[in-house]
């Protein structure tokens, strides 16, 4: 069985005594995002020189020995560092080669001949190369102009046949029933009376690790849902005046978790840890998340009539 991590029994501790964690960072004065952080076993987010003490001061409040869980966080880093691997350099002897000189073969005059003989050769080939090339663009002009006169002449053609076609057709008009207008209007009305019903909308404004988002138009029960697309886990939370705090830890095994607000809930304030791994959703509309760039943010929900 797998031993609980310090976030773990920080927040087991915590949730026994009935805490939230607006209440442990008010006996603790550690601040509350890095209270979350502690949870998530997130401790890189904390400034490194009050790890320890921030340990210490969450477990004096919720009834743990601190000592034992900064012995267990310094075992936890020395078992994430790898132990570097070691290189060996071996040299290599190199092998010089010394040049050798090769004596230029002497021509005679039957080689100096034939030289002679194939250089004309060639250079009467490469002529004869180059004048090919020079009537190849004019062949081209030549076939496109021809192209263009056919296409020409075929579009006239098939013009002509259109209006002969058309001269000869009589003309007629038609009349619709009174079945069709029936139709049509009663699916025009039903279009409209669609189109009149409110449907719920966000506005977001903020950004890096704080959102403001408006909720416009709402169902008469709103409900929030969090899931986890990308990462391993992730803290997710609401806060009301009436229920108090409501969360849940994402992971493989727990994708989902969902809140259903009150009617009488004007206003809630979501945790997101891991933001750009979640996919949230406000009453049905899907909540824009680009614009977080923290590792641990908040989203301030304003229920608008």
């Amino acid at each position: 069985m797998r031993e609980a991590s310090i976030g773990e029994l920080l927040r087991q501790a915590r949730t026994k005594k009935g805490y939230d964690l607006e209440q442990i960072a008010e006996l603790s004065k550690v601040p509350r995002h890095y209270l979350l952080a502690m949870e998530m076993d997130q401790f890189k987010l904390l400034p490194q020189e009050s790890v320890n003490s921030f340990i210490e001061q969450y477990a004096e409040v919720v009834d743990l020995d601190g000592v034992s869980l900064i012995h267990g966080y310094r075992n936890m880093k020395l078992s994430q560092q790898k132990p570097k691997e070691k290189v060996d350099f071996s040299e290599k002897d190199s092998k010089t080669t010394s040049p050798k000189i090769q004596s230029e073969p002497v021509k005679t005059d039957s080689i100096r001949e034939l030289e002679k003989t194939t250089n004309f050769v060639q250079t009467r080939g490469s002529r004869h190369k180059e004048e090919k090339k020079s009537y190849l663009p004019f062949l081209i002009l030549v076939a496109l102009s021809l192209a263009i006169v056919g296409f020409v002449a075929y579009v006239s053609w098939n013009q002509m046949q259109n209006n002969l076609t058309s001269s000869s057709q009589p003309s007629y008009s038609m009349v619709p029933s009174s079945s069709s207008d029936s139709e049509s209007s009663v699916s025009t009305s039903q279009e409209e009376s669609s189109s009149t019903t409110p449907q719920p909308s966000l506005t977001t404004t903020g950004g890096e690790d704080n959102l403001e988002v408006a909720l416009s138009n709402p169902s008469s029960e709103v409900v929030i849902s969090f899931q986890l697309v990308e990462g391993d886990e992730s803290w997710v939370a609401a806060y009301t005046d009436q229920l108090g705090e409501q969360g849940a830890l994402l992971t493989p095994d727990n994708l989902e978790y969902q809140v259903t607000l009150p009617q009488d809930v004007v206003s809630t304030v979501l945790t997101l840890g891991n933001a750009q791994g979640l996919a949230v959703t406000i009453d049905g509309q899907k909540l824009d998340l680009s614009a977080l760039t923290s590792s641990l943010s908040y989203v301030t929900l304003t229920i608008q009539e």
